[in-house]
């Protein structure tokens, strides 16, 4: 008896998809967001260090932003706009909500970031302990492994029980931080990732212990960090999970960097949807232009988002049964950008 297809592996026209941007595309939106304080608003923040603009003035920064990400990305936002996708300026996280209630398929582009575990962060240091003296999980197990290593004696309740709350808190972040440090580097530096060999790290030392996964294994234990911008603030990947309607049954297309972080815990609370991740950093006009180029092709044929995901990356089949290279079925969003410099 053959089952049917899950909903997100069936075709999709361009007016059953949504763009939710989080990011700043206008003046207005850059520079409120570069007024608030980094804890607040990071991406902005973010690009004026990356570019070495800390001593410029804000419209400055904005001008730079405007040429070298702004335009471009408006310029596909216009783009798939006319082909009938929803596209969503200045996204908050309930705007997320509503755009997964009513579209088949939805594109989050928004900034992700990493945030270092600190002893305030430490919610409850003794039950953290308590739970690792018998692990329950793969994962847990994982992280007493590494701590055995890092720290062996913390693992003892003669040791731990004595010490005082911040002290104690203090140098569980100091270890857990350790581990954390290990595992995400392997997401933001290249050069790391490519040396990388599982089977050379240190017992524990993982590639999936990052901060997201220390929260999960040890719920009430750790403070979930804010970790994805929206408009509305930055937000944790608890109140990103929320924010997914639990019967949604689509496709979430995270382009977010090192968004296979979030997307690990997003289906396994939502299991009826398909998340789409990546590692490693999403830069802002590659991943647009790919977006204009995946919209393009399903103007052209309808099919499932996660081929025309595939697609698009690979250049092919579908570009060279349509006519050629992608820039000649996107042609017109080249002239687009043209005519607005």
């Amino acid at each position: 008896m053959m089952r049917n297809p899950h909903p997100s592996l069936l075709p999709v026209s361009p007016n059953e998809c949504a763009l939710a941007v989080a990011i700043p595309l206008t003046r207005e939106q850059f520079l409120a967001d570069l007024s608030q304080l980094s804890g607040e608003k990071d991406f902005v923040h973010h690009f004026r260090t990356e570019k070495g603009l800390q001593k410029a003035n804000a419209e400055f920064c904005w001008e730079v932003y405007e040429d070298d990400e702004a335009i471009f990305a408006k310029a596909v936002c216009d783009k798939v706009e006319r082909l009938a996708v929803t596209v969503c300026y200045d996204a908050r996280l309930d705007n997320l909500t509503d755009l997964l209630n009513r579209f088949r398929v939805v594109t989050l582009v928004t900034h992700g970031l990493f945030v270092p575990i600190e002893g305030e962060a430490i919610l409850d240091a003794p039950k953290l302990l308590e739970l690792l003296q018998s692990p329950q999980s793969q994962v847990q197990q994982s992280i007493r492994n590494a701590l055995e290593i890092l720290d062996s004696p913390l693992l003892r309740r003669e040791i731990f029980a004595p010490l005082s709350g911040a002290e104690l808190r203090n140098r569980i972040a100091e270890e857990i931080s350790t581990i954390c440090n290990e595992a995400e580097r392997l997401y933001w530096d290249d050069a790391a990732s490519q040396c990388f060999k599982l089977e050379q790290m240190l017992d524990g030392l993982s590639i999936r212990l990052t901060r997201v996964e220390f929260e999960r294994s040890f719920p009430g234990c750790i403070a979930p960090a804010r970790v994805v911008e929206f408009c509305d603030g930055l937000h944790t990947v608890p109140e990103l999970i929320e924010s997914v309607p639990e019967d949604f049954a689509g496709l979430l297309d995270l382009t977010v960097c090192n968004s296979v972080i979030p997307a690990g815990p997003i289906r396994l609370s939502r299991p009826n949807c398909l998340v789409a991740g990546k590692r490693g950093r999403a830069e802002l006009r590659s991943g647009m232009y790919l977006y204009g180029l995946e919209i393009s092709l399903l103007a052209k044929q309808p099919m499932p988002f996660v081929e025309v995901i595939k697609q698009a990356h690979l250049g092919k089949p579908a570009c060279q049964t349509k006519g050629g290279q992608p820039c000649n079925l996107f042609g017109s969003f080249f002239n687009n950008i043209q005519g607005r410099r």
